[in-house]
């Protein structure tokens, strides 16, 4: 259901005056984003005849690790920390358990 917008009052010369409503937030980001992006899964599965596999919640911590790593840094530097990175010598035995 779309809202009407109403007309912005005249202004002194007599013309319109172009006003940005305040509330165009949910006229524009409501469900339909949510809706677009399960019809578009939806779409693929039915035209690659696969099964729906998530991905997990941190699929793109795992696939971008140098951008993760460089946004936590400058947040500890944010926060009044000093930080150096080394790569680790062997990996973490936690890495690749998902809880």
């Amino acid at each position: 259901m779309r809202r009407r917008l109403r007309l912005p009052p005249r202004h002194r010369t007599g013309s319109w005056v172009p006003v940005i409503p305040v509330n165009v937030g949910p006229l524009l980001a409501g469900g339909d984003t949510v809706a677009a992006s399960m019809l578009k899964a939806a779409f693929h599965m039915l035209r690659d005849g696969t099964l729906y596999c998530d991905l997990g919640g941190d699929h793109f911590d795992k696939t971008a690790k140098e951008k993760v790593a460089k946004r936590l840094v400058r947040r500890l530097a944010d926060l009044g920390y000093q930080v150096e990175l080394k790569p680790a010598a062997t990996p973490s035995p936690l890495m690749g358990v998902s809880f």
